[in-house]
């Protein structure tokens, strides 16, 4: 009886173990599709490195490890890239969907990358979630307010996120914004 109850905590022990360690993975992939007649390497740049894939047939496809959230960014060729928006990287599978063409600006013939949609991230449901409200309130009078309030309620739910600085910092830019409110809201961030 005594080797059963040890047998059974064992075997309860060893199974907790393995579901912890499957449910926090310390590796991301990028799963995306490109728009645009483009078919040769794209990079993506996070956390100091450098990494490279093969665009073929509209797609790639990479694979890494971020110590924590942080944002990546694409370069296409070897000239000049921009890149509308960088985006966030976790340890999850992500699904992206870019749009690679190129612009002349001055003379100067750039490689653009657009990012058209990020998926599968905590990150991208917060992110749509914010430009939601902000497309639906950005033009009523009491927007400022309904910001303010709405940054609040992001900051204190995600007070660690590079996104809730990231936000602010946004707000910080604008003219009419209340130094005070935002002060209140830097406060509340957790920068450890």
């Amino acid at each position: 009886m005594k080797h059963s109850i040890v047998f059974k905590v064992v075997i309860f022990l060893f199974v907790s173990s393995a579901m912890v360690s499957q449910s926090k993975r310390d590796y991301f992939s990028v799963t995306g599709i490109t728009h645009g007649e483009y078919s040769g390497y794209l990079y993506m740049d996070y956390n100091d490195t450098r990494d490279s894939c093969k665009v073929v047939n509209n797609q790639f496809y990479f694979k890494g490890k971020m110590p924590i959230i942080g944002t990546g960014s694409f370069i296409i060729g070897k000239g000049p890239t921009i890149m509308t928006q960088d985006f966030y990287l976790e340890n999850v599978d992500i699904n992206l969907e870019l749009t690679l063409t190129k612009k002349t600006v001055r003379n100067v013939e750039y490689d653009w990358v657009i990012i058209n949609s990020v998926s599968g991230t905590k990150t991208s449901s917060i992110e749509k979630d914010y430009e939601m409200f902000k497309t639906k309130h950005e033009k009523d009078k009491s927007w400022q307010a309904k910001r303010y309030n709405k940054l609040d309620s992001i900051v204190s739910k995600y007070p660690d996120h590079p996104y809730s600085l990231g936000l602010l910092v946004e707000a910080s830019w604008d003219s009419l914004a209340n130094k005070q409110r935002l002060q209140q809201l830097y406060q509340k961030l957790d920068l450890s």
